[in-house]
């Protein structure tokens, strides 16, 4: 075996506190309470600490295989803990460290992974952690029955997984089984060294198999209704409001949990979010908004934390619409809009305009994707100059379609993701200018994201808006792969087929299991212009990740890639 041992877990979470409180804040998008009272601002060393942590949308489901959504996954990360922790070291580079495993060893060839649950690991009700409760957990991800959106992640790492996810094979074969009451081995169906990352990710967290089967179907529903073995215990749950957590205190590590009340508010409106920045009554949150950020910022009661995200937000067309059967109908819409110009006009340039579907973040081995990539980094402007009279290639889609000849008679519904001013804003500047650019007709019908979701997922719209923000790591094929037949924008969602179809899923399942540069360069050459030309997809826009940090909070990271768990997080009085 080739042993892979950590560092006492007390040592390790202390060196991460002292690591954690040299950052001076920032995580994802969370906000904590902690207002101005003089309890809430209370001394790390002794009494309460309380602090607020604010999101845009109300939590859906606290049940960790169900949470797809940004919002469920930061509510979830204090409750559970998975077999391994992401956290930064002193050069803000992630690490990983102890989670519910103390340590770790994997086999010569790379496909077994044995784990050591901790010793004292404990559920927030006292009952120990156990290697059943792991494979129980991992069973759960994979059960068709209750089609966890997120566990593809792991079907094409863990053996037999996507069999079981599909039905093909019975859980029983799964490659997870407890050797004894503390000791659990995973069996790879390939070597992948991104198994240990993707293994820290909110839906492979472990639950309590006795207390998930008290629950039922109702588990993650209510306060009540969840429990984990992380840092934190939910207390409260309220729609409109948000929720409330307290230590647990049977944590493994608990004397690295500082924060004593622990509040994710709910805050709908950017205003609204803004104001309560400005009378101090959120410790931490994400807010990018060009009408306030100023504002906020001038108060000096925050840090900024400013991080690129590997992420790719893309308009998508239901290409069993006969609509959008034609790939020249979907390029001349690509190509019908300008994305600097939507960046700057409509989003105040909050974003980075996307004219491939890799952010400047890529890597590929030691390089950056856009030092190495060439043209491909860039594509869709080689398309428009490939195809320089968008509204001509729209007549020859809708010809060899059968559509007629007139752009006006086509009535498209835009599917918007969100509500929002700044969302509306967006999509009325889109519809404008493709309506003028184009002659067609864009009809907006503004929709929740989780309705929006739901549309998407039932094939329910004709052309929509998506996005994906990847929490792992920074090869392109992380968002690559997303359009393959069987992947998250595949063939059920988007209804891409053909040769090109065909030939671009083969080049994605290749990167998954490709480790070397100069091929996975190759690949992704061949895959990226492949798909920006068939356009069942195109990119708008990349995210940066914006995060205000109050100055008396110590420890809170500032990346893309973590979910805060508010482990070594302290505040001290201002």
């Amino acid at each position: 075996m080739k042993a892979k041992k950590w560092l006492s877990a007390l040592l390790v979470a202390a060196m991460c506190v002292t690591l954690l409180a040299g950052c001076g804040g920032g995580d994802d998008s969370k906000k904590e309470e902690g207002g101005d009272s003089g309890d809430g601002g209370s001394s790390a060393s002794g009494g309460a600490q309380e602090l607020v942590a604010a999101d845009t949308a109300d939590v859906t489901t606290m049940d960790p295989i169900q949470t797809s959504m940004l919002t469920d996954q930061r509510a979830a990360a204090p409750v559970y803990e998975g077999l391994m922790r992401r956290s930064m070291d002193e050069n803000g580079e992630l690490i990983l460290v102890p989670g519910a495993a103390e340590s770790y060893e994997v086999s010569d060839d790379e496909l077994v992974y044995t784990f050591h649950l901790q010793p004292e690991g404990k559920f927030s009700n006292g009952d120990p952690v156990t290697a059943e409760d792991v494979v129980y957990s991992y069973k759960r991800m994979f059960d068709p029955n209750l089609a966890s959106p997120q566990s593809w992640q792991l079907q094409d790492m863990v053996l037999n997984a996507r069999d079981c996810f599909e039905g093909n094979k019975d859980l029983s074969e799964l490659g997870v089984k407890a050797i004894d009451d503390k000791t659990v081995e995973i069996t790879l169906s390939t070597a992948n060294p991104n198994f240990l990352t993707v293994s820290t990710f909110p839906f492979a967290r472990i639950v309590s198999k006795k207390f998930v089967e008290e629950c039922g179907d109702k588990f993650g529903s209510s306060a009540d209704m969840v429990m984990g073995s992380g840092p934190y215990k939910v207390v409260s749950w309220e729609p409109g409001f948000g929720s409330v957590y307290e230590p647990n205190e049977h944590y493994w590590d608990a004397e690295n949990v500082h924060i004593t009340k622990l509040t994710r508010k709910v805050v709908t409106e950017v205003s609204s979010l803004a104001q309560s920045f400005m009378n101090k009554e959120i410790d931490i949150a994400n807010m990018n908004d060009t009408d306030w950020n100023d504002m906020v910022d001038q108060t000096g009661y925050y840090d900024v934390r400013e991080n690129p995200e590997m992420s790719a937000y893309f308009f998508i067309f239901n290409c069993e619409n006969p609509m959008f059967a034609n790939w020249k109908v979907r390029l001349a819409i690509s190509l019908g809009f300008d994305r600097d110009r939507l960046i700057e006009e409509a989003y105040g340039n909050k974003f980075i305009p996307a004219y491939s579907f890799e952010p400047q973040i890529a890597t590929v081995g030691d390089s950056l994707w856009v030092d190495v990539a060439g043209d491909s980094k860039d594509y869709m402007k080689t398309l428009a100059e490939k195809y320089p009279d968008p509204k001509a290639l729209l007549l020859e889609g809708m010809k060899e379609a059968g559509l007629g000849d007139d752009p006006s008679a086509l009535e498209i519904k835009y599917t918007t993701l969100g509500t929002t001013e700044a969302v509306k804003k967006a999509a009325e500047w889109t519809k404008q200018e493709l309506e003028a650019n184009l002659g067609i007709k864009i009809n907006i019908e503004l929709t929740e994201a989780n309705v929006a979701y739901d549309q998407i997922d039932a094939s329910q719209y004709e052309m929509a808006f998506g996005g994906w923000g990847v929490d792992s790591g920074t090869e392109p094929w992380r968002l690559l792969r997303l359009f393959g037949k069987e992947e998250y924008y595949g063939q059920a969602k988007v209804h891409w087929t053909g040769e090109k179809a065909d030939r671009y899923t083969e080049l994605v399942t290749e990167m998954q299991q490709t480790f070397d540069p100069d091929r996975l360069l190759e690949l992704y050459k061949e895959a990226e212009p492949l798909v920006l030309e068939e356009a069942p997809v195109t990119p708008v826009y990349c995210s940066k990740q914006r995060t205000l940090v109050a100055k008396n909070v110590s420890g809170y990271l500032a990346h893309p890639f973590l979910m805060p768990d508010y482990i070594g997080v302290e505040k001290t009085a201002e």
